[in-house]
């Protein structure tokens, strides 16, 4: 194995560690729904004209995975969540509840899933980098973390088209507050992108 991709590799399992810590870690985002979803912490602050403003308890999994894409690029990227997904499945309790091959059969396996194409389809889409680029596909790896996590909690209680639709709604409402934090990374993204421009060797003609 050559040293460039000993260090890829030590990168990623450093990105896979960034993604347990972040699963551990929580803040409050807000939500806007018309009812309060089953989220952890999840509590109503304002109601008008039927629907709910509130605020919920959001982990760092998610932001880990999309910095895995941005400074990984998308293989390297994907491989880090993979690994990620092994810690959980066969050694650690890495999961929120718990880890063991037993996770296949919980409605949350889905979501879980969805964490190594998005990785993927962050490095992949944001292509040459940028704030707007970043923000573009931070936004299509979250609205695909929803559609696949909805379709694994479906699956899990018998699909039914209706069923699948009400857990994708759901998860989709909480694209306002996630929104906030999408614009933030995309920023630090940016900003990464700026100074690895500025700093690195100049090659002479």
């Amino acid at each position: 194995m050559g040293e460039s991709n000993l260090l890829r590799l030590l990168a990623c399992f450093f990105f896979a560690t960034l993604t347990v810590c972040g699963t551990f870690i929580a803040f409050r985002l807000p939500f806007m729904a018309s009812h309060i979803p089953p989220l952890p912490g999840a509590e109503e602050i304002i109601r008008a004209g039927g629907v709910i403003f509130g605020s919920y308890r959001y982990s760092l999994q998610l932001p880990a995975v999309w910095l895995s894409g941005i400074a990984l690029g998308p293989f390297w990227g994907a491989v880090s969540q993979g690994m990620f997904l092994l810690l959980g499945l066969f050694f650690l309790p890495v999961f929120i509840d718990g880890g063991g091959l037993d996770y296949l059969h919980q409605p949350a396996f889905g979501y879980l899933l969805s964490l190594l194409p998005a990785a993927w389809l962050v490095g992949k889409l944001r292509g040459g980098g940028g704030f707007k680029r970043s923000w573009l596909a931070i936004v299509v790896a979250q609205i695909f973390v929803n559609l696949l996590g909805s379709l694994g909690a479906a699956f899990h209680q018998g699909f039914e088209p209706l069923l699948w639709l009400s857990q994708f709604r759901m998860a989709s409402q909480l694209l306002p507050g996630q929104l906030f934090l999408i614009t933030a990374i995309s920023g630090f993204a940016a900003s990464f992108d700026f100074l690895r421009t500025a700093f690195s060797p100049k090659v002479k003609a």
